[in-house]
């Protein structure tokens, strides 16, 4: 009856005051901590994708693209002024492309392409130029999430 569906019987003490065995299944699977199977080796569910997608882009917003997007205009003048509307511009862009993109894994894909395309040192330059942040400051932060959400590129 291991796999029966049935809760199997423990001794006493066996659950942890949540009523469960530690965050391990009440019901194993011989599929669980399988890759593709919506368990971690721990027994927690895996984060659905759209949430770690939302997670993914909430952190890029909140760490990158915010900062640019509220970025004062009067604390530049002429040419660095015009700099910032650019930068802005084309943050707002890249705002909306993250947003729309179908997974978790398409973001973390398209900003490692992102942190070594051409438009995007361009950009990079013109941010570090307005002492702004640039997607390379955000990097390990945002790889360390990627890695705790347990989206693979």
């Amino acid at each position: 009856m291991l796999f029966s569906g049935a809760q199997q019987d423990l001794p006493a003490g066996a659950y942890d005051e949540a009523g469960d065995r530690g965050g391990l299944p009440l019901n194993p699977s011989p599929f669980d901590g399988l890759k593709g199977h919506p368990r971690q080796a721990t027994g927690k569910p895996v984060m659905a994708s759209s949430e770690a997608k939302q997670k993914l882009v909430d952190y890029l917003e909140r760490h990158a693209f915010d900062p640019i997007l509220h970025a004062d205009p009067d604390r530049y003048s002429g040419n660095d002024r015009d700099k910032l509307k650019d930068v802005q511009r084309a943050t707002e862009a890249e705002v909306e492309r993250y947003r729309h993109y179908g997974s978790a894994k398409d973001v973390v894909d398209n900003f490692k392409d992102d942190l070594t395309s051409d438009e995007a040192r361009k950009i990079d330059r013109e941010l570090k130029a307005l002492d702004l942040p640039r997607l390379s400051d955000v990097r390990d932060g945002f790889e360390k999430l990627a890695h705790d959400l347990h989206v693979d590129s």
